[in-house]
């Protein structure tokens, strides 16, 4: 087995941009629903950590033209581009996952620099961690958001108590052992 995968994307993507398809009203039952099926019943593990990097709808599509416009093949509109305000309510859909605590430990990074995320370390039940905004670390944010260091740095801070704590169970060894 593997001590740590990372993945792009996980069930908390599906949560965000299903979940973002349904009525506000009906929109925490769904949630709860496909986390239970994606989870209990298809018996997907739950990650250790869940990283949401929160970046401004208008912000991300800037910055996907331009690397659309400097040659990058890979980066072609995909059928969630197409409307901008799905995409915002994809973005408040994530956020709203992150309210209801499903997953243990949840960080959002705020990538856009307008004070839309929060980053630091993770909190137990999605709780988003409050510390590194953007004018308390010296960070600065224009029309562009954040620098990408800066953002890495949010996000290896994440990381990295998370591969401490794998450090220490390795060493300590198999419970009850």
């Amino acid at each position: 087995g593997h001590d740590l995968v990372v993945v792009d994307r996980y069930v908390a993507s599906n949560l965000a941009y299903q979940g973002a398809r349904i009525p506000e009203a009906r929109r925490e039952d769904f949630i709860r629903w496909l986390f239970a099926l994606e989870h209990r019943v298809l018996g997907l593990p739950l990650p250790d950590l869940t990283i949401f990097l929160d970046v401004p709808v208008d912000l991300a599509a800037r910055r996907i033209g331009r690397r659309r416009e400097g040659g990058e093949a890979a980066v072609s509109a995909d059928i969630y581009e197409q409307s901008q305000a799905y995409l915002e309510q994809c973005r408040e859909t994530y956020r709203f996952v992150a309210r209801l605590g499903l997953y243990r430990r949840w960080v959002t990074v705020d990538g856009g620099g307008d004070g839309g995320g929060e980053s630091g370390r993770p909190r137990a039940g999605g709780d988003l961690a409050g510390a590194g905004r953007p004018g308390q670390t010296g960070e600065s944010a224009g029309d562009e958001g954040l620098d990408p260091d800066a953002v890495a740095a949010r996000i290896w801070t994440a990381v990295e108590g998370l591969l401490q704590e794998l450090q220490e169970r390795k060493r300590s060894g198999p419970a009850g052992a």
